[in-house]
């Protein structure tokens, strides 16, 4: 967590920055989006609201792993359904791992989404505009594989899960460059609970993880930075 408050505040200052170099310094024609379609490729990275504890280092450190936060990518699809109104759909993947990485074990959680996003948009600049929404998702996990097997006493778990909902609400930051073409630097904050569905252990099916990982909190934060081109 301390290493995301770091990655945090280091993203903070870039948009800060990006915004006075060119929401502010850059003159253009107010835009105008209504009625026109955005297609936005974004990568984002962030930390989950709930870590697993999984084991120890040899120097005695816990370590977890967490069903949201993590890696990924997405694409998204936006239409301009109004001035000041736009509807996302969002394609993504996600994928959390280890924390802190170790030698002689591995674990990760992947997942897939399908998210829906009504934003309102804020003008603040000709070039500047802060966009506020909330939506509802579609999550499909892959599998929580931990591998500590070669670890004395060691393990190897597989827990697959449901499919899940769940809701988001985020800000972003989006400054135009060109009339058709933007970046954007976001906020976002899901909700969503992966129920288990099966388990092995080495190999044998038929386990039961119980605790947080029967019920894995995938909520969380992430930061993101996308690209658009509106048509």
């Amino acid at each position: 967590m301390k290493t995301m408050k770091i990655i945090m505040r280091k993203y903070l200052v870039a948009v800060g920055v990006c915004i006075l170099l060119f929401g502010v310094s850059l003159t253009a024609d107010a835009k105008d989006t209504a009625g026109k379609l955005r297609i936005e490729p974004s990568l984002f990275i962030g930390g989950g609201s709930t870590n697993v504890d999984v084991g120890k280092t040899t120097s005695g450190d816990t370590v977890s792993i967490s069903g949201g936060g993590g890696a990924g990518a997405g694409i998204t699809l936006g239409y301009g359904i109004a001035p000041k109104l736009d509807i996302d759909f969002t394609l993504g993947f996600e994928r959390s791992q280890l924390s802190p990485p170790v030698d002689n074990a591995t674990g990760s959680f992947s997942r897939s989404f399908f998210l829906a996003t009504l934003l309102y948009r804020i003008p603040v600049g000709e070039r500047f505009d802060i966009k506020v929404g909330a939506g509802a998702g579609f999550y499909k996990p892959g599998e929580l594989d931990i591998d500590a097997a070669g670890v004395t006493n060691g393990f190897h778990d597989v827990i697959k899960y449901k499919n899940a909902s769940g809701a988001h609400a985020l800000v972003d930051f989006e400054i135009f460059l060109a009339q058709d073409i933007s970046v954007t630097f976001g906020l976002k904050y899901y909700a969503v609970t992966y129920k288990e569905s099966s388990a092995t252990r080495n190999g044998a099916p038929g386990f039961v993880s119980g605790g947080k990982v029967e019920n894995l909190d995938g909520s969380g934060f992430d930061l993101s930075a996308s690209m658009a081109k509106y048509f």
